[in-house]
């Protein structure tokens, strides 16, 4: 699967919310088309990097009863942190535009003191830049090329599906829609075609 938010938001029109609860991270609600995203990448790191038995790790812990029906993973804090880190990247870092749409979108948490420096730096910046930076996250975020598949992640697999799911089932109906969804390329091309076809017929009719 590929995610990128910028054609969740141009062709899907999915909106981000910030939220406070780890557990509710990527929760996706397909009628207001809302992403609930956890605003505090920084604490989800610092788990990382704290180890198995640290209190943050303990405190992560706490939530899997509402993030899985597996009895018991001794891993499940490691795992589901990493999973959160690396789903920034998924969103954010593949593309310019998903980028752009980032800057603004943390305005919006600046401008109600809830900047989180780390949310940029992982959206941003390219792997050796930030393992370079932050040397505990050597390793841990290291997504192979724009793509993804679920299976990879033990946690929040469904809720990466999901997403993709309803954009793989949205269809764009106005013409601005079909200009920037360029991931049905045979409408894409189609819709050029037309543009082109139908101008130069315009063209040709004046002249005549």
């Amino acid at each position: 699967s590929n995610i990128s938010y910028s054609a969740l938001k141009s062709s899907c029109r999915i909106d981000i919310s910030w939220i406070d609860y780890l557990d509710q991270h990527l929760r996706f609600d397909p009628h207001d088309r809302i992403l609930y995203l956890f605003r505090y990448p920084s604490y989800c790191a610092a788990a990382c990097a704290s180890g198995h038995d640290s209190f943050l790790s303990r405190y992560v812990r706490m939530i899997q009863q509402s993030i899985t029906t597996v009895a018991k993973d001794n891993d499940f804090a490691q795992v589901l942190v990493r999973e959160v880190l690396l789903s920034y990247r998924i969103l954010f870092s593949q593309d310019k535009k998903s980028r752009f749409c980032l800057s603004k979108l943390q305005s919006d948490l600046e401008g109600h003191g809830f900047s989180d420096p780390l949310l940029n730096d992982l959206c941003a910046a390219n792997l050796s830049q930030l393992e370079r930076k932050y040397n505990a996250m050597s390793g841990v975020l290291d997504l192979p090329g724009s793509s993804f598949a679920g299976t990879e992640f033990r946690y929040l697999g469904k809720r990466l599906l999901a997403i993709q799911e309803f954009s793989e089932r949205h269809r764009p109906r106005k013409l601005r829609e079909i200009y920037l969804n360029r991931r049905d390329s045979e409408k894409y091309y189609t819709f050029w075609a037309v543009i082109w076809i139908g101008g130069l017929s315009i063209v040709l009719s004046i002249l005549q």
